[in-house]
């Protein structure tokens, strides 16, 4: 199960309940405001739109680990791109599959994929695996030995040494404890707010939560990395992420 690096459950229910009730407000009592004002509500309505669609979009946020080719470009640097590159239709990340977004006691037309259930993702043809940025920069750390950032490179002729590492974590228990992690669960502090309509309520902030990385996790990344070191040393290709 794909675990996500910070999981903002409440900011999110907060947000779409915002948003239900501006729909509301717009729909039922647009008549008996000004021009001014309705145009006031709907870039509200606009900002709360982006703030959701960007909160999903961090949620499904991650780090990709591919075996690629390198090559020579224009500008004197190089170019890495994941080997075996095509486009596949996937399920939508954003309705899970079915086309449609609820919220509250009413369905939408999914604004990501608009109602097909799915969209077009970039596959590779070797092996692959997406983490959370956490884990990505943990298997950075604690795997190919590196400091931890958000893209880089193990290059063709430090494969041999990274697979001998990896027969061992995959064989050796005690090789694969530095990476377990127990899960992270934090409520916001107590704190009020006022609506739209210039009430206070009191509640907790947001809850922030951190996957736990247990031993059965850190198995499956090392033997997806030999699998993928296996397939760059076959097609004299190089291991990277971003």
């Amino acid at each position: 199960m794909k675990i996500k690096e910070i999981l903002k459950e409440d900011t999110l229910s907060d947000l779409e309940k915002e948003k239900l009730g501006l729909q509301y407000t717009l729909r039922n009592s647009h008549q008996n405001r000004s021009f001014k004002d309705n145009r006031k509500l709907l870039k509200k309505l606009e900002a709360v739109n982006d703030q959701i669609k960007k909160l999903k979009a961090d949620l499904n946020e991650g780090m990709e680990f591919n075996a690629c080719t390198v090559e020579d470009n224009e500008h004197g640097g190089k170019t890495v791109s994941p080997h075996d590159m095509r486009q596949e239709k996937v399920a939508c990340w954003v309705c899970d599959g079915v086309g449609k977004e609820k919220h509250g006691d009413k369905e939408y037309e999914c604004g990501m994929c608009k109602g097909t259930a799915e969209i077009d993702e970039w596959v590779c043809g070797g092996p692959s695996m997406q983490v959370s940025n956490a884990n990505g920069y943990a298997i950075q750390r604690d795997i190919l030995g590196l400091e931890a950032d958000h893209a880089g490179m193990v290059d063709a002729k430090d494969l041999p040494a990274l697979r001998r590492k990896l027969i061992k974590m995959v064989n050796v228990d005690k090789e694969r404890e530095s990476m377990h992690s127990p899960f992270q669960d934090e409520q916001g502090p107590m704190r009020a707010h006022t609506d739209d309509q210039g009430n206070t309520k009191i509640g907790r902030g947001p809850r922030m939560m951190g996957g736990e990385r247990t031993d059965s996790q850190v198995l499956r990344y090392a033997q997806t990395l030999l699998d993928m070191v296996d397939y760059a040393m076959k097609n004299d290709l190089v291991i990277s992420w971003a």
